[in-house]
């Protein structure tokens, strides 16, 4: 669990670095009310990178590599229940945004 909230907290200042300069090089001005947005922002998208991309990304390569079944290539302090938990959630979230995707065509 400790190497998930690592990675997490990595993603989410490289992606805070990432808006500020990219905002920088526009020469768009960086204010108080950009800059909170977008570490709020950051730190959401690197807490589900973490929680999400890596740990499925981890499972199937290992599983191309060496085979074998889902609990015997999962990284190491993640279980069954967080992938699970990943694949509810985010098709639940797919689902939101579909139907609500396809009102805006009624």
């Amino acid at each position: 669990m400790a190497a998930l909230i690592g990675i997490g907290a990595i993603c989410s200042v490289v992606l805070i670095i990432v808006g500020l300069v990219r905002r920088v090089l526009r020469h768009q001005p960086v204010d108080s009310g950009h800059t909170m947005e977008l570490v709020f922002d950051a730190i959401q998208l690197g807490a589900a990178l973490s929680v999400s991309a890596y740990p499925i990304g981890y499972l199937l390569w290992s599983m191309s590599r060496k085979g074998g079944l889902i609990e015997e290539n999962l990284p190491p302090g993640v279980g069954q229940d967080v992938i699970l938990g990943v694949l509810v959630i985010g098709g639940a979230a797919t689902l939101v945004y579909t139907v609500f995707n396809y009102r805006k065509h009624l």
